[in-house]
C-alpha cells in the first residue's frame, strides 16, 4: 500500500493452492512384497498403496519393472484425495534384481509434479533346489588295497554344477566333466581294508548339496579266505553206514598265497583233517 507521501507498506502471508488435477504418489513404505524370502520360480507379489492428492479422480496404468524390464502392468481408478491398493506379479529369477513400481509411466495423467510417482527397491532371489543324481556307477565295488576304482556320476542341477566329489574316510576325490559323455568321472583307491562308505557329494553354484553313498567292500594284500554254505557239496545221498564224498571250495580274495591251510572236518564224533595250499585270488 503506497500513501500520499509516497510511503509502502507490505504484508505477506502465504496462500494454500490445492492442484484442480489428479496428483498421483507412491511412497516408499506404499510398496511391499510377498513373500519376504524369494526362491527361484517363486510368484512374487507386488503390492503397491497409491494415493491421490489432487482433487480431480483419475484412470492410469501401474507398471512393474525388474531391471528396467517390464514384467507387469495393470490398469487402476483412482477418485479424488483417496487411494488405491495395486498389485503386480512376476516369477522370480535367480540372483539379486532391482523392482521399480511406476503410477503413469507414459505420463498420460496431468499432475503438478511428476517426480513422486515411482519407487524401487532390490530383492535378493535364492536358490532352494540341491543338485539331483540320475546315476552313480562305481566300479567294482569289491577290489584290493590302492587299486584303481571308476567312478562315473549323472548329475544336473537347475543352476549348474560346481563340484562332484567322491569322500572316503575323509579323503576327497574331485571328479571332472566329461563334455563327451556329460558324466562326471574319475579314479579313486582305498588304502584299507574293510568295508567302506563312498559318499557321492554334488555341490551347486549356490552351495546346496546332495549326496548318495555306495558300499565298497576292500580286500587285504595278505591272504583272505572265504567259505560260503554253497562252497559245500555232498556227492549223493548216503545211508547209514555208507561212504561218500564232500567236496569243498576255499576261495583267497586276498593278494597273497595261503600256504599250508588246515581245513577240518567235523561231523559228529567223525573228524578229518586236510592241509591246502590256495593261490592269490583263486579258489582251490
Amino acid at each position: 500500500v503506497t500513501d500520499m507521501f509516497g510511503l509502502n507498506g507490505i504484508e505477506i502471508q502465504e496462500l494454500a493452492v490445492t492442484a484442480v488435477n489428479p496428483e498421483l504418489r507412491i511412497r516408499d513404505s506404499d510398496v511391499s512384497h510377498s513373500p519376504e524370502t524369494i526362491h527361484i520360480g517363486d510368484l512374487v507379489t507386488v503390492t503397491a498403496n497409491i494415493s491421490n492428492v489432487g482433487e480431480v479422480a483419475a484412470i492410469f496404468d501401474v507398471q512393474l519393472l525388474v531391471d528396467d524390464s517390464q514384467v507387469d502392468i495393470v490398469t487402476e481408478s483412482i477418485n479424488a484425495n483417496s487411494n488405491v491398493i495395486s498389485e503386480l506379479f512376476w516369477t522370480a529369477e535367480y540372483g539379486t534384481h532391482t523392482l521399480k513400481v511406476k503410477a503413469d509411466p507414459a505420463n498420460a495423467v496431468f499432475e503438478t509434479n511428476e517426480n513422486d510417482n515411482e519407487m524401487s527397491f532390490d530383492a535378493a532371489v535364492s536358490d532352494n533346489i540341491a543338485p539331483v543324481f540320475h546315476s552313480v556307477n562305481l566300479i567294482p565295488t569289491e577290489t584290493y588295497i590302492n587299486q584303481l576304482i571308476s567312478a562315473k556320476v549323472n548329475a544336473s542341477d537347475n543352476l549348474g554344477i560346481a563340484t562332484v566329489k567322491v569322500s572316503i574316510d575323509g579323503s576327497a576325490t574331485q571328479l571332472s566333466y566329461n563334455p563327451t559323455t556329460e558324466f562326471y568321472e574319475g579314479d579313486f583307491s582305498v588304502s584299507n581294508s574293510g568295508i567302506h562308505a563312498a559318499n557321492i557329494i554334488a555341490t551347486d553354484l549356490d552351495n546346496l548339496m546332495s549326496s548318495k553313498s555306495v558300499s565298497l567292500e576292500i580286500y587285504g594284500i595278505e591272504p583272505d579266505l572265504k567259505i560260503q554254505p554253497t562252497d559245500i557239496a555232498v556227492e549223493n545221498s548216503i545211508g547209514d553206514g555208507e561212504n561218500t564224498s564232500i567236496n569243498l571250495t576255499v576261495r583267497n580274495l586276498g593278494q597273497s598265497n595261503a600256504d599250508t591251510v588246515l581245513v577240518e572236518f567235523n561231523i559228529g564224533s567223525y573228524q578229518e583233517n586236510k592241509t591246502i595250499s590256495v593261490p592269490a585270488q583263486s579258489e582251490t
